[in-house]
């Protein structure tokens, strides 16, 4: 995790797909508790009655406690870098003790040189002066103080850039205005529910929210006819934080004409907003659909007509569960979707037991982790890309293991999808890329196989968090929806592997069945030798041949089997509707428990 930016599960997910109505465009509002560009990762700020200062504390022996920011400057001028600190480390070096990276940036964010200086141990306060002279090019200066070890702190006062000019102005400042808005930032006050509950630190933090109460709308913002269906926003209130109302903007689209619909719930990806075209998509489908803006996940700039803390915070506090989970910015998304899906319920003319939930990348996993949290109130889980299971299997499975145990054991606990699978009764089907840069096969594979009931899913082979591979992708829903809301249609097809053998000739044979209700018009093994990471891995396709009634065979040549390798099967029935199996690695072999898909441990199996 790079330690500056604050990095967070809400920095994926598409945003192509939104509009902006008239009142959402409007400029949002300014925040109160600016940080003038300063940013903190597992760190603190002390309160002391001789000054305020931030605490950089690793407490473990990987990652890093640090804080900093970009700065503009000129190229080829003299500069000052001074920084007020007190350092407990015997020693320190480069990646190693108390230190401070610098890097000098051009307009397209490369580097044009860098440098790093290292604190001396001192117990009383003291001033590092950081003489600098800026390369050709440079555009801005990046900063980035360091505590990389397990024993010793580092301590920081103040900070101060400037020119080094007689009487030049500071470029960038840190001082107490600063450390006020990090202080309000790390911890927003006490999150209270509408109904003046406080979440249970020891048990299920969702539980407030849990019980089915409909958020109060408290601003009707209009209601207009697009593409011949009913578009209505709304704000509603969600819950008190630090005394501050948080109020969240959504989308209320309804079908034309008369009668009683199902309704669904959208969910919105990372840097996103409330969509009004997914909206309007299920309403001229047939479905009541309301689309939230999801704090902590949406990108406030663009969500303008929702309030409260979440709007300063937003990408700035990273994974920590401090000073207890609550201040987490997931926990506001979780229960925005769980208020939502409320609120949808109680919309007139919805069918209160046919309501699903849908959503892409992050909303996706906010759709696997509502539908964890309210079991049966859901009738159908369509997630495109998102997933749990993240210490498995993710882009974030690094930072993750950086954190102190502590706050990993919580992150994980409270907020991972994937260890609320198991709550999951709806009929649930996962649209996932095997080469997302996101959310990798051995997440995706661990949260299906922990859901207990209904489940199915589909890996499209051709693009980074895209569908592109998969026959008519962007119907997926559609088609899976109205057969479990509507009763229209089929079930999309079911494969099961039912046997792999290594070949004396060095192949692999793998041989599977599909349960289908109409006829299988391609079925194909899809092989990968394997890459650096999963994005980079390019997947070949290897067409199955029949080996009796919706039975078939293919075989992976012995020059497609790497050591790194990976298989699985995707299939498509005549409308078409495709659906496949997990991904295996090339160690795969047996039948039933034998076959053990890539992430799957004994316990998560269902």
């Amino acid at each position: 995790m790079k330690i500056m930016k604050f990095t967070k599960i809400a920095a994926c997910g598409m945003i192509g797909f939104s509009i902006l109505s008239p009142l959402q465009a409007q400029s949002a509002p300014k925040s109160e508790y600016d940080t003038h560009g300063w940013s903190l990762s597992n760190g603190e700020v002390v309160k002391d009655p001789k000054g305020n200062f931030i605490r950089l504390d690793l407490k473990v022996d990987r990652g890093n406690s640090g804080m900093g920011t970009t700065a503009p400057v000129e190229p080829g001028r003299a500069y000052e870098l001074k920084i007020e600190y007190r350092s407990s480390n015997e020693v320190s070096s480069r990646d190693h003790g108390s230190w401070i990276y610098l890097a000098f940036r051009d307009g397209k964010d490369q580097n044009v040189g860098e440098q790093f200086q290292l604190f001396e141990r001192t117990s009383a306060w003291q001033d590092k002066v950081i003489p600098l002279q800026t390369p050709v090019g440079t555009a801005k200066l990046f900063i980035s103080i360091r505590q990389q070890q397990r024993k010793g702190t580092l301590d920081i006062k103040s900070a101060e850039l400037k020119s080094a000019e007689p009487d030049a102005k500071a470029v960038t400042t840190l001082g107490p205005a600063t450390m006020a808005a990090m202080e309000r930032i790390l911890n927003p006050g006490k999150k209270i529910s509408p109904q003046g509950e406080s979440s249970p630190l020891d048990g299920n933090i969702f539980q407030p929210y849990l019980k089915g109460n409909v958020p109060k709308i408290v601003r009707d913002l209009g209601t207009e006819t697009t593409d011949g269906v009913s578009v209505q926003k709304i704000v509603f209130h969600s819950m008190t934080v630090g005394g501050e109302a948080q109020d969240i903007f959504a989308i209320i689209a309804r079908p034309s004409g008369k009668g009683d619909f199902p309704g669904v719930l959208w969910l919105h990806g990372g840097r996103g907003c409330a969509e009004a075209t997914a909206a309007i998509r299920y309403a001229k489908a047939g479905y009541v659909c309301i689309a939230p803006d999801l704090p902590g996940i949406g990108d406030p700039k663009i969500c303008p007509n929702s309030t409260g803390p979440w709007r300063d915070r937003w990408e700035k506090i990273g994974w920590l569960c401090k000073p207890d989970a609550t201040a987490n910015e997931t926990f506001d998304a979780v229960v925005t979707a769980l208020q939502a899906f409320d609120l949808l319920s109680a919309q007139p003319g919805v069918l209160k037991d046919r309501v699903g939930v849908s959503g892409i990348s992050m909303g996706g996993y906010t759709t696997t982790m509502i539908s964890g949290l309210l079991g049966k109130r859901i009738r159908a889980a369509y997630s495109k890309f998102g997933c749990g299971f993240y210490e498995r299997g993710s882009t974030w499975t690094k930072t993750l293991a950086d954190l102190p145990d502590d706050q990993r054991a919580a992150w994980l606990r409270h907020f991972d999808a994937g260890h609320r699978a198991s709550g999951i009764r709806a009929p649930y089907f996962i649209a996932a890329a095997a080469r997302d840069h996101f959310f990798w096969p051995p997440g995706v594979n661990a949260t299906v196989s922990t859901i207990p009931g209904i489940k199915n899913q589909v890996y499209a082979p051709d693009e980074n968090h895209r569908l592109t591979g998969i026959p008519a992708s962007e119907n997926i829903d559609l088609l899976y929806l109205a057969y479990w809301l509507k009763g229209e249609g089929q079930p999309f097809p079911e494969v099961k592997i039912e046997n792999c053998q290594k070949l004396p000739d060095g192949s692999t044979r793998v041989a599977f069945s599909v349960k289908t209700a109409l006829p299988v018009k391609t079925a194909t093994l899809y092989v990968t030798a394997g890459a650096e990471s999963w994005e980079k891995g390019t997947w070949e396709p290897i067409t199955a041949k029949p080996a009796g009634e919706n039975r078939f065979i293919a075989v992976i040549p012995a020059d497609k089997i790497k050591p790194q390798g990976a298989w699985f099967v995707n299939v498509s029935d005549e409308r078409p509707a495709t659906a496949g199996s997990l991904v295996y690695d090339m160690n795969a072999t047996g039948t039933g428990s034998a076959l053990r898909p890539l992430g799957v441990q004994e316990s998560t199996r269902k």
